[in-house]
């Protein structure tokens, strides 16, 4: 992960209509909303928005890129806020200060060896994208769960003491 900028952004917090999708059968009974979510800068003592909303405070959310890796290949995944809060173990708005506090920087460490060198199941989605007239493949982390050793282990046994409990096939009765 790199350390040259934390793994969160300021977001905008204000409440927005969410949009109807063309091709929905019915509309909702009264406007959903949703938080805005777009990265804010400061401008004179207030946060702004692509949208043009303002805030006094931001809301930070995750947004990172990792590296993960298997025993063939690797892959940089991006990961966000929901993924990301369950791996690091904060919510972005508490590790935000911490990050950008430079006296801060073992408890930095500390709360991102939460995710180093780890093994997790991932459940990745994958998506083509163009740019620049190259074609590449994005992907982002739809699910991270921690490896359960013990029960895993478990679930291994089961299948080797099952495969050894099967009656033979019939390919094996023939070849005796």
């Amino acid at each position: 992960m790199p350390n040259d900028r934390g793994p969160f952004y300021p977001s905008c917090p204000e409440m927005v209509d969410v949009p109807i999708r063309p091709g929905a059968d019915q509309k909702p009974a009264g406007p959903e909303k949703r938080t805005c979510n777009k990265k804010t800068s400061q401008e004179n003592g207030t946060w702004r928005c692509a949208f043009g909303h303002s805030c006094q405070q931001p809301v930070y959310r995750y947004l990172c890129r990792l590296q993960v890796m298997d025993h063939s290949e690797s892959l940089e995944v991006n990961v966000y806020d929901n993924v990301a809060r369950n791996l690091f173990g904060v919510e972005a708005q508490e590790y935000a200060p911490i990050f950008e506090n430079g006296d801060m920087v073992g408890q930095v460490q500390q709360m991102n060896q939460r995710v180093e060198w780890r093994r997790f199941f991932w459940r990745l989605r994958a998506a083509k994208e163009v740019w620049q007239e190259a074609e590449r493949v994005r992907y982002s982390v739809d699910e991270a769960t921690p490896v359960a050793f013990a029960r895993e282990a478990r679930q291994m046994l089961a299948e080797v003491q099952h495969s050894l409990n099967a009656p033979p096939s019939a390919s094996e009765q023939f070849a005796s």
